[in-house]
Parts: C-alpha cells; sequence; structure tokens
C-alpha cells in the first residue's frame, strides 16, 4: 500500500507532564484503523506496557511509575 506521508507526533501525559515520543508515523489512506508498534513504541520511550481485563498502564522502564492508563 502506498504511504502518503511520513510525520513525528507526541503523546502528552498531563499525569506527571510528560511527552511520549511517536517518530516516524506512517499515512497509508488505505487503512482503516490506527496502528502502532508496541515493540518500538516501548523501545523509543524506555516504557513497558502493562495489560490488565479493562485497562492497560503505560510505565516508565527504570522507575516504574505509571505515566498512562488506557482502556483495553
Amino acid at each position: 500500500m502506498p504511504i502518503l506521508h511520513v510525520a513525528t507526533s507526541s503523546l502528552y501525559s498531563l499525569h506527571i507532564s510528560t511527552c511520549l515520543s511517536l517518530p516516524n508515523l506512517l499515512h497509508v489512506p488505505n487503512i482503516s484503523k490506527n496502528l502502532i508498534s508496541v515493540s518500538k513504541f516501548v523501545k523509543d520511550n524506555h516504557v513497558y506496557l502493562e495489560f490488565h481485563v479493562n485497562y492497560f498502564y503505560v510505565k516508565k522502564k527504570d522507575t516504574n511509575k505509571i505515566i498512562l492508563k488506557g482502556v483495553s
């Protein structure tokens, strides 16, 4: 599928005033869902993900502090 644009973005956490990097985002018009490489995301931001039944956490790798909480 053709890639129309490559960009960089970030997620900002109000909880601890931290930005998480999303480099090399690809705009592919024919894909109807937003996809993320979990492996690349955790490597780029020095974090890890903790999944539970109804939610997940993004935690800092060095302190185990919760940066974001999301709904699964």
